[in-house]
Formats: C-alpha cells, sequence, structure tokens
C-alpha cells in the first residue's frame, strides 16, 4: 500500500489469539505497532471458536473515532 492516496483502512478478523501460556501463543499478541507510514492494531477480539476458551488473552473491543485532519478539512 506505499505510495498508494489511502488515508484509513480498516479490515476485520485480524487476532492476536485466544489462547496464550506464559506470554506465548500461536499468533503474535494484540497491540498496536507502526509499520511503515501506517498504524496496525490487532486485537485479540472478543469470541472464541468451536471450544469456548480463552485462556491468557482477554477479551477486548476496540472503538475507534475517526476525525478529519485540518489539513484535509482546508482542501
Amino acid at each position: 500500500m506505499h505510495g498508494m492516496p489511502i488515508d484509513v483502512m480498516l479490515s476485520g478478523h485480524t487476532h492476536g489469539g485466544q489462547i496464550r501460556l506464559f506470554g506465548y501463543g500461536i499468533d503474535a499478541p494484540g497491540r498496536l505497532t507502526r509499520e511503515g507510514g501506517f498504524m496496525k492494531l490487532v486485537s485479540r477480539g472478543y469470541g472464541t471458536t468451536t471450544l469456548p476458551l480463552r485462556l491468557g488473552a482477554a477479551p477486548e473491543v476496540h472503538f475507534i473515532t475517526i476525525t478529519p485532519s485540518e489539513a484535509k478539512v482546508h482542501e
């Protein structure tokens, strides 16, 4: 996506795993990181799979507020 005129991208079904033992799990833990010029939020989510179990990875929900930047407002 580098070099593309994208201001925001939202996508679903990314998660940081439902089971973590001593800080380790199959997937990377949920967190907010910067990759290139973009912010990336990976959530642990709030549901379960066929096996209704969460261990060491508390459920979480994110509320995202999107506001225009001053530069975009005055274009």
